[in-house]
C-alpha cells in the first residue's frame, strides 16, 4: 500500500494509506435478478387512513411527552 501524508504548515497531520489496485472484474447489471421484488401498486396514493398515520400520528407513540 502506498502512502500519503497530509500536512498543514509542514506539521503531518494524519496519514492515509491509498488503496490498492486489485485484479476484479466489473460489476455486471443483474446480480440479484430474482431476489428482489415490488409490488405493482408500491406508487399508489396512500389512503386517507394512511395519510393521516403519516402525517398526524407521534413520532415516539409509545411516549408522547419525549423530549428532545
Amino acid at each position: 500500500m502506498s502512502k500519503l501524508d497530509n500536512t498543514k504548515a509542514g506539521k503531518p497531520m494524519e496519514n492515509m494509506a491509498l488503496p490498492e489496485k486489485t485484479d476484479r472484474k466489473p460489476r455486471e447489471p443483474g446480480g440479484l435478478k430474482g431476489c428482489i421484488w415490488i409490488s405493482d401498486d408500491f406508487d399508489k396514493p396512500m389512503s386517507e387512513e394512511e395519510l393521516a398515520l403519516w402525517y398526524e400520528s407521534p413520532i415516539f407513540p409509545d411516549n408522547e411527552t419525549h423530549s428532545a
